[in-house]
């Protein structure tokens, strides 16, 4: 079965947390609980507007799926803590949401991370333009997990026009073909930008098997 919950907070205190089945949509009958094992900063979740830094936990069969979405910034802290309750030993992180990252959003997640990927077996997915900066930048922020995928910045010399497609990573830390590389508007076959900035990934294969 795979689940996802849903947490909202009324009157600034009383917690709800719903089921969901991901599969059929069931929702389980929402109750409080008595010891709240999700973060509280879900009230901030739920109300900031567009931008705001939101984590999305969905608990599959054998793996946790983290989708981490917005501006990592200075509340990044609190809401990277909050991940280490509930999650099982594999986890997937999803980037592909992530537009922007701070300086103390930064410096959040190396600290999270540095504890984080010595108790679980880490990768991460569709990690987006924004993400990829950071690890061309920052080796300890990728330092542990497996990459198995980025969203590429593809262009089209016959129309000039741009699209982001997620791209595969093979064992060796090689971008793979991508699926359908053919521009959306002409059929023109695109290429990769900045190939160069994808390096990276054979040295992220050191110390994550």
């Amino acid at each position: 079965m795979y689940l996802g919950w849903q947490v909202s907070i009324e009157n600034g205190s009383e917690i709800t947390i719903k089921f969901q089945c991901l599969v059929c949509g069931l929702i389980w009958p929402s109750y409080q609980p008595e010891r709240v094992f999700i973060w509280e900063n879900w009230r901030k979740n739920y109300h900031l507007g567009e931008g705001a830094m939101l984590i999305r936990i969905v608990l599959e069969e054998d793996y946790t799926h983290l989708y981490i979405q917005g501006n990592i910034d200075e509340d990044a802290a609190e809401k990277f803590l909050s991940i280490k309750l509930g999650c099982s030993e594999k986890i997937i992180v999803n980037w592909r949401g992530v537009t922007g990252v701070t300086s103390s959003g930064l410096h959040a997640w190396l600290d999270f991370f540095r504890g984080f990927r010595e108790a679980h077996t880490v990768e991460f997915e569709e990690c987006s333009p924004t993400i990829v900066t950071q690890f061309n930048m920052v080796p300890n922020f990728y330092e542990g997990a497996e990459i198995k995928s980025v969203i590429g910045e593809m262009h089209c010399q016959r129309c000039q026009t741009g699209e982001l497609r997620e791209i595969q990573v093979d064992s060796d830390g090689r971008l793979e073909e991508a699926d359908d590389s053919r521009c959306g508007y002409c059929g023109h076959e695109m290429e990769l930008e900045e190939e160069e900035s994808y390096h990276f990934l054979q040295e992220s294969l050191v110390g994550c098997y």
